[in-house]
């Protein structure tokens, strides 16, 4: 009886450590998940635009609040995912609303940018594939794949970026938003599936893109960024590496398609109408030559 004991205990114990340990790695386990930008407002003070960012994945963040400069592009987190915990522990079974309400304080007097018709403004984004990360030497799953973007107004190369998805035949989905007080510079929001793992989540980020001319603000209806990935619509821009953008920094073709004949050694018919013409016009020469010799010799 007593070694049924022991033995019961020791089981018991096993148990109970590996279920500890399993308990231990889940808690600081981290998983993916999507990241969301919205509620887009321009402050003049530092001409950065400030933008609500929710991060599904890792410990699961409360909504935090980023700026990027216009001026330089750095993005820097104005209130950060500890602070906003820090409001949560006050009011743990809500959805953060101590943390929308500071937010909201701090971006109270910022001017709400408006989203514009990218197709409307000639905006063209020609993505190419540049590298690709896979997990390690034994796998062949793809953790990252980068690529520019060539970005074209009517045609000409206004700027260029580096975005990253999970996929090289992956759509990315672009919507264009104006600045208050600014003609040559718009913000662009990127929406792609970004974070590779699970199966892959939606990233949102956001660019600072300049040197456009003659941008149209006109302001899309409907069009308010929400808590929720971007929806593509008649203002937005669907992209796929594979599409090919026409501009006028594309290098003029010196090849000549086969239809086409402005290179007459190439097509020996031409050769022999050439000989053919030019045989004719040697035998009319030589004939009023010999004519001549004839009438003035029996002259």
């Amino acid at each position: 009886m007593k070694s049924n004991i022991v033995s019961f205990s020791v089981v018991f114990l096993f148990t109970a450590l590996i279920s500890s340990l399993f308990f231990a790695s889940s808690v600081n386990a981290t998983v993916g998940g999507p990241t969301y930008v919205y509620s887009l407002k321009y402050n003049p003070a530092d001409e950065s635009v400030y933008y609500t960012q929710v991060n599904g994945g890792g410990r699961g963040c409360p909504p935090e609040l980023w700026k990027i400069s216009l001026n330089t592009g750095k993005r820097n987190v104005v209130f950060s995912c500890d602070q906003g915990e820090a409001l949560q522990t006050a009011t743990p079974n809500s959805d953060s609303p101590l943390v929308n309400i500071e937010i909201e304080r701090i971006t109270e007097n910022f001017k709400d940018l408006t989203q514009i018709h990218i197709p409307n403004n000639a905006i063209d984004i020609d993505l190419t594939f540049t590298r690709e990360e896979i997990l390690d030497d034994k796998s062949d799953w793809v953790i990252r794949t980068d690529f520019s973007a060539d970005i074209y107004e009517d045609g000409t190369l206004i700027s260029e970026l580096t975005v990253s998805g999970c996929s090289k035949e992956q759509p990315f989905v672009f919507a264009g938003y104006a600045i208050p007080g600014f003609d040559k510079k718009i913000i662009l929001l990127q929406s792609a599936k970004g974070d590779c793992w699970e199966g892959g989540y939606i990233y949102e980020s956001l660019h600072v893109v300049g040197g456009l001319n003659n941008l149209d603000k006109a302001h899309v209806n409907g069009s308010y960024k929400t808590r929720e990935p971007l929806v593509p619509n008649e203002a937005t821009l669907v992209v796929f590496e594979r599409d090919v953008v026409t501009n006028d920094a594309a290098p003029t073709s010196t090849t000549t398609p086969s239809n086409h004949l402005d290179k007459i050694g190439d097509y020996p018919l031409i050769h022999l109408l050439l000989a053919g013409l030019l045989g004719v016009l040697i035998g009319f020469v030589l004939a009023r030559i010999a004519k001549k010799t004839v009438g003035s010799k029996w002259g």
